[in-house]
């Protein structure tokens, strides 16, 4: 009964160190790693995606300023022609 108590005790104690040995430092697994990069390529296409979008809202508010600019110098060139079409010339008078 004693020889079996004592190799009972050695296998637990050399089972508790094994154990403590392996959970110090726990390397990831493959499907730990896949997971970790999954989410960090979601996390760069969800930040790609806000800045996208922001760039986009700038370049459709520079057109549309560009646009309403062009647009009043075309009516004031038209209005510019049509003044210098109704003038009355030297010699009107």
């Amino acid at each position: 009964m004693k020889n079996t108590f004592t190799k009972t005790a050695a296998v637990i104690f050399i089972a508790s160190l094994s154990l403590a040995a392996c959970s110090e430092k726990k390397e990831p697994t493959t499907g730990e790693k896949v997971d970790s990069a999954v989410q960090t390529s979601k996390e760069k296409m969800e930040s790609a995606n806000e800045k996208s979008k922001e760039a986009f809202e700038d370049a459709k508010a520079e057109a549309s300023d560009a646009y309403a600019d062009a647009k009043e110098e075309a009516a004031d060139a038209y209005d510019d022609a049509c003044l210098l079409y109704t003038s009355p010339s030297p010699r009107d008078s």
